[in-house]
């Protein structure tokens, strides 16, 4: 991109693209039946690629299950609170939006 600025920094879980305006971590894994195979010279940590599978499956129950508007806007109070009240800080993004998934579906009126 021309004139664009872009930096990238490698860790142990991957690496992050990212400009004055955006930034990108991506995530590096395998299938589950290539964990067994890993090779600790060449690959990366098998427990970080089991998390970064985690995060796939988040982002598809996400992308199936919390795309209704009012679970979206329960998922943004929710993480406001948490960030405002220190009581609520063990509450993981996940738990978070599965709280508002089910608050929102399992109501006396949908049952």
């Amino acid at each position: 991109v021309e004139g664009k600025v872009l930096t990238m920094l490698t860790n142990d879980s991957g690496f992050e693209i990212s400009s004055a305006e955006a930034s990108v971590k991506c995530l590096i894994t395998t299938i589950p039946p290539n964990l067994k195979k890993l090779d600790p010279e060449l690959h990366l940590d098998g427990k970080i690629m089991q998390s970064h599978l985690a995060a796939i499956r988040h982002a598809r129950w996400f992308e199936e299950n919390a795309q209704q508007s009012s679970v979206k806007v329960l998922i943004r109070l929710l993480k406001d609170l948490r960030n405002r009240f220190e009581g609520l800080q063990p509450l993981t993004p996940w738990i978070i939006e599965l709280l508002s998934h089910f608050s929102v579906v399992n109501h006396p009126s949908r049952q």
